[in-house]
């Protein structure tokens, strides 16, 4: 997966290294205006950017259509059966928004399958399913990302083989569809801006991680849920992580 989304996550986590703790000492303050809030590094954040960023590494999308549609064939064959849970509705998946990603992981083959979810969920939001080395059908998992009208603040769901494994009620202002996308072409830009150490290299990651950009980020990194650490779809592999890392787009 050596392309554009390898190289925003692997940038986010070079810059969440180097300037932790710059970022850390600025606190998140209330903003009518999204654009002037700032986001904070957690370890959580760096946590989940780290382990998205491991299997960038070790990842690639596949572009062959015939391949491409033969694994989207498959999914298919396992979403509706009768028994395959979807949170967000079988009726909600935008099977026009697909991505296909071979990995090898701890010496074992994976193909992932990830699909869109839309309806009354974020853009952000997906399905995504595993099939081992023998094509196999591995596990799956859902991120659900909606507003809670409450509060207008964004919650993010993660759900393995149809079990919810974890809630997370964010502190992310709600945005619409046109906003996330404005904040991944943000991240985007920030990663193709020429920078060294320094005060360049200080300025890309505080706008990282500022306004619709850092409330992006925080969505993905949410994605890749620390529930997987202990229940992984596979030994292996969290196919959570993946998902968080086919939402950043090719």
């Amino acid at each position: 997966m050596k392309n554009l989304r390898g190289k925003i996550i692997s940038s986010i986590l070079s810059l969440l290294l180097l300037f932790g703790g710059v970022i850390g000492s600025i606190p998140v303050y209330a903003s009518e205006n999204i654009d002037n809030k700032v986001y904070p590094i957690t370890n959580e954040i760096a946590n989940n950017f780290a382990e998205m960023n491991e299997i960038v590494s070790k990842s690639y999308d596949v572009k062959d259509t015939e391949i491409r549609n033969r694994y989207i064939g498959l999914s298919k064959d396992e979403i509706y059966k009768d028994d395959f849970i979807v949170n967000g509705n079988k009726n909600n998946l935008n099977f026009e928004k697909v991505n296909v990603v071979k990995m090898n992981l701890s010496g074992s083959e994976y193909t992932s399958v990830n699909v869109s979810i839309a309806g009354e969920y974020s853009t952000l939001s997906n399905i995504n399913i595993l099939f081992d080395k023998d094509d196999k059908f591995a596990g799956y998992t859902e991120t659900l990302i909606y507003n809670n009208p409450k509060i207008n603040k964004f919650v993010i769901d993660n759900y393995q083989n149809g079990t919810l494994l974890e809630h997370k009620q964010t502190s992310i202002d709600f945005l619409s569809n046109e906003k996330i996308n404005e904040g991944l072409k943000g991240l985007k830009e920030i990663v193709n801006q020429p920078r060294t150490r320094g005060a360049g290299a200080t300025a890309a990651c505080i706008g990282a991680l500022l306004g619709v950009n850092g409330a992006v980020a925080y969505l993905i990194a949410g994605t890749c849920t620390t529930a997987c650490a202990a229940a992984p779809v596979t030994g292996a592999v969290c196919a959570a992580c993946i998902g968080g890392i086919c939402v950043v787009g090719a």
